[in-house]
């Protein structure tokens, strides 16, 4: 599972290089903008509680100007899905689902990705399970690196903490044809464990940071009845 996350990313980068090729600096798309109608969003609710994590999903307008929703065909390209960024904790969860997966790119200089996703729902002794497994940023940040060819991974120590439970870490992408840099937090919140994910090109300077992503989305995790 993460020799295939690995040459996921290898996907990834190659491709992104290519779309950034073709997104000139300062070509920004208005946020209303999009090349394909998007996938229709299913409700998921959590049976046990009749809890539905839809209204949680990041959107664009939760997202600074430039940023636009990747198409489904641009996804492909990408080979970015939910379960490559989930395996790392499959080990952990019985029926957690991959939910309100959701991926932008900003096509204002940066072309910082950013990727968000949350497990759900979670059972208690999951959710202390998840909490035991943040609380060693160490383990998660060598978990990430196996699984994703990364280097230089470093805990976020000036990430704001988000949710019940939270760790951040930042790292490279150096072996591949366009270097990229980035970072990667997860959170839980109750039952829902939350992934959020940024990459962007060595050089560019980011917009956000993947715990600025995590606490938008835990804002909207909080915020449900």
């Amino acid at each position: 599972m993460k020799n295939h996350l690995k040459i996921k990313l290898g996907i990834f980068v190659i491709a992104l290089a290519m779309l950034s090729c073709n997104l000139p600096k300062g070509a920004a798309v208005p946020k209303t903008t999009s090349l394909e109608s998007p996938t229709p969003i299913a409700v998921s609710v959590d049976p046990s509680t009749g809890q539905a994590y839809s209204p949680a999903r990041l959107q664009v307008d939760d997202l600074p100007d430039g940023f636009r929703e990747l198409t489904e065909q641009e996804l492909q390209d990408l080979g970015l899905s939910s379960s490559q960024f989930t395996s790392a904790f499959a080990g952990m969860l019985t029926n957690a689902k991959p939910e309100n997966f959701a991926a932008f790119i900003s096509t204002s200089g940066s072309f910082e990705v950013v990727v968000s996703m949350l497990m759900a729902p979670l059972t208690s002794l999951e959710g202390a399970a998840i909490d035991l497994y943040l609380r060693d940023p160490l383990r998660f940040a060598d978990d990430f690196a196996a699984a994703a060819g990364a280097s230089d991974l470093m805990l976020d120590e000036g990430a704001s903490p988000v949710g019940d439970s939270s760790s951040s870490v930042t790292f490279s992408l150096p072996e591949y044809p366009l270097e990229l840099m980035g970072g990667v937090t997860a959170s839980r919140n109750e039952k829902v464990l939350q992934i959020a994910l940024l990459f962007y090109p060595d050089g560019s300077k980011p917009v956000l940071t993947s715990s600025d992503v995590a606490a938008i989305v835990d804002a909207k995790l909080t915020g449900l009845e």
